[in-house]
């Protein structure tokens, strides 16, 4: 998918993949979940979503750009501690990022 915000291309095509959330339903299930973080050449990071009907999306898929917080977020979110330090170490520094780390471990 690609699309212009602000005047940015946000394109799942060129970007790198950093991380994925699937829920495991198939795609024309209605409980169907998909999250991608990507990156741009640039080092923006958006958001790719998709989902079924009874999930937060509605049936719908969309980019929205993230500021490295909210990319950071996410990634704890889903409890990706080894991405948060590989990406934002050099955004957040060694001890942030540590602490980021620690504080995702404890929800395994």
């Amino acid at each position: 998918m690609k699309k212009f915000i602000n005047n940015k291309v946000y394109n799942t095509e060129t970007a790198q993949l950093i991380r994925e959330y699937w829920n495991g339903r198939e795609k024309d299930d209605d409980f169907y979940h998909l999250e991608r973080l990507y990156k741009t050449e640039n080092g923006d990071m958006f958001l790719y979503y998709t989902g079924g009907k009874y999930t937060e999306y509605e049936g719908h898929e969309d980019i929205i750009p993230l500021e490295p917080c909210d990319a950071c977020n996410w990634l704890e979110r889903i409890a990706r501690t080894e991405a948060i330090e590989r990406h934002f170490v050099n955004m957040l520094g060694k001890e942030l990022a540590g602490a980021i780390y620690i504080s995702a471990q404890r929800l395994d």
